[in-house]
């Protein structure tokens, strides 16, 4: 588990209860392309290397990434955050931590599927080293 700067902020690893954060987020989900992530997130997992991260301010879900392994290459399949918690550092702070589980796991190279709409994440993402 790591504690983020921001005060109450947890990013830890999800692994039984994968479908239970996935409901509980798609459930107050309002916009309908993060909905379309979630959903291909969630039904892509079968027969695959699935990891997923969960940002927790307190007891409540702030935001997500979950991401697919194939040996050596890794996939960010959904990376989120809630409405209430944009801009407090939530979504860089997922990311640098799914970018250490990455390398803790041999993946060498790391790709993202982000649409194209999702301005909000590019950011992120290349202020991280991705191109």
């Amino acid at each position: 588990m790591f504690r983020h700067p921001m005060q109450g902020l947890v990013v830890r690893s999800v692994a039984e209860e994968q479908d239970a954060v996935i409901t509980s987020v798609r459930d107050v989900c309002e916009d309908p392309d993060t909905r379309a992530s979630l959903d291909r997130f969630a039904s892509g997992r079968a027969g695959r290397l699935c990891r997923m991260l969960v940002a927790q301010h307190g007891k409540r879900v702030a935001g997500l990434a979950g991401w697919q392994q194939d040996e050596m290459v890794g996939v960010v399949q959904v990376h989120l955050v809630l409405p209430a918690h944009r801009d407090r550092g939530v979504g860089t702070a997922l990311l640098v931590r799914l970018i250490e589980q990455a390398r803790d796991v041999g993946v060498r190279f790391l790709e993202a599927a982000l649409p194209e709409v999702a301005l909000r994440s590019q950011r992120i993402y290349r202020r991280q080293g991705f191109q």
